[in-house]
């Protein structure tokens, strides 16, 4: 997960350090670099949601909830069947589910939000396409491939 976070922090960055002056002074950063980083944030918000869902496991579908700690008849069940390492507390365990739930679930604005936030994919793509100078990297495999024009 977090080479994934720290590619699109450096792709942020460099777009960025890559980012041209406009007459006014404000600077713009570089149009692809910018839309790279876009798109591998996405990338990465995703990707752990799916990790941090395969981590927590079936438990987020029937963690318990504070009431079934505290009512008496069932909070000793709660404690043997949901308890996982001996040095984590079952209520700490089932804390960090609630929180695994709260941010990749149906509930949660995070990976929606991180996906339309700049507006959607295909804008990104789009503009890496539209800046992207393929002719120059033609030219170049050509060159190293030997091909002459």
């Amino acid at each position: 997960m977090s080479f994934h976070s720290a590619l699109a922090f450096g792709t942020a960055v460099a777009a960025g350090y890559k980012a041209r002056v406009t007459a006014s002074g404000v600077y713009v950063p570089n149009d692809l670099l910018v839309n790279a980083a876009k798109l591998q944030a996405v990338e990465a918000v995703w990707l752990a949601s799916k990790l941090a869902t395969e981590i927590v496991g079936g438990v987020i579908c029937t963690a318990p909830s504070q009431r079934d700690f505290d009512n008496p008849e069932i909070a000793g069940y709660v404690e043997k069947y949901f308890r996982g390492k001996a040095d984590v507390s079952t209520v700490d365990r089932v804390r960090i589910t609630r929180l695994v739930e709260y941010l990749v679930g149906q509930g949660s604005i995070i990976p929606t939000e991180s996906t339309h936030g700049g507006g959607p994919a295909a804008v990104q793509r789009l503009m890496i396409r539209q800046t992207n100078n393929l002719n120059y990297f033609k030219t170049r495999a050509k060159r190293m491939a030997g091909i002459k024009d």
